[in-house]
C-alpha cells in the first residue's frame, strides 16, 4: 500500500510539472493581460487611423486554415527567432493574416496570407533550408495608409457581427474598402487543446479604406 501511495504521489507530481510547463509555454505565446486590456480600450470601438507600410515575413497557403494556420504561424516565428538576437515578443509580434477571397469560397480553396512583422532594417532573407514547399517564407512590404479597425473578442466563428459592424462604420464615414480582410491575432488558439479557450481570443479586424 505504501508503495502505491508513493507511486501515486510521483504521478501526481509529474502531472503537475507537465501542466505547469505547458501552461508556461502557452503563456509565452500571449501578451500580458494588461496589453489585452489596453487593446479593448484602444480598439473596442470602430475607428479609422493611418498606419505606415510594414515589412513582413509571409507564408501563403491554399486550403483549410484550421489545418494550415498553426504550422504557418509556427514556421514564421521560427524564422523570426533565427533573424533576431532576442526571442519574439508576443506584445509586438502578433501574427496577422489577409484573406483575399470571398468568405463563401469553399474552405479547401481558401487563400491565407500569414505574416509576422519582420525585424527592423531587414532587406533580404537568408536561404530557406525548409524542405516543405507549402511553407516558403517571403519578405514583403504590406501597404497600409488609411485603415479601419475594430477588436473582436471571442471565437473566430462569431466574427460575423463584428465584421458587419466595422463595414457599416466604414460606409457611415463615407469610405469604401480597397483591400482584403485582414486579421491581427493577439491571443488565439493554444497549442495545447486542454488550455484552449475560444472565448478569450483577441483579434483586430482591419480593412484598407479610402473616401468614396
Amino acid at each position: 500500500m505504501k508503495r502505491i501511495v508513493v507511486l501515486l504521489a510521483v504521478v501526481a507530481a509529474l502531472l503537475l510539472l507537465v501542466f505547469g510547463a505547458t501552461y508556461a509555454i502557452d503563456r509565452s505565446f500571449r501578451p500580458p493581460q494588461t496589453v489585452l486590456d489596453e487593446l479593448v480600450q484602444s480598439h473596442g470601438e470602430p475607428h479609422i487611423v493611418e498606419r505606415p507600410d510594414q515589412q513582413m515575413l509571409v507564408i501563403e497557403t491554399v486550403g483549410d486554415p484550421n489545418e494550415l494556420g498553426g504550422p504557418a504561424i509556427m514556421r514564421l516565428f521560427s524564422v523570426l527567432a533565427d533573424l533576431q538576437e532576442s526571442p519574439p515578443d508576443a506584445s509586438t509580434s502578433a501574427p496577422r493574416a489577409r484573406w483575399p477571397k470571398p468568405f463563401e469560397t469553399p474552405i479547401t480553396e481558401w487563400v491565407g496570407i500569414w505574416a509576422v512583422p519582420a525585424p527592423e532594417g531587414l532587406t533580404e532573407l537568408p536561404p530557406d533550408t525548409n524542405d516543405d514547399a507549402t511553407m516558403v517564407v517571403e519578405l514583403q512590404t504590406w501597404q497600409y495608409g488609411t485603415v479601419a479597425e475594430l477588436l473582436h473578442v471571442g471565437p473566430y466563428t462569431e466574427e460575423g457581427p463584428t465584421s458587419e459592424r466595422l463595414r457599416n462604420y466604414i460606409e457611415e464615414k463615407g469610405c469604401e474598402i480597397v483591400g482584403p480582410h485582414e486579421e491581427e491575432y493577439w491571443s488565439g488558439p493554444s497549442p495545447f487543446a486542454w488550455l484552449d479557450d475560444p472565448e478569450s481570443y483577441y483579434t483586430i479586424l482591419r480593412y484598407n479604406v479610402r473616401p468614396r
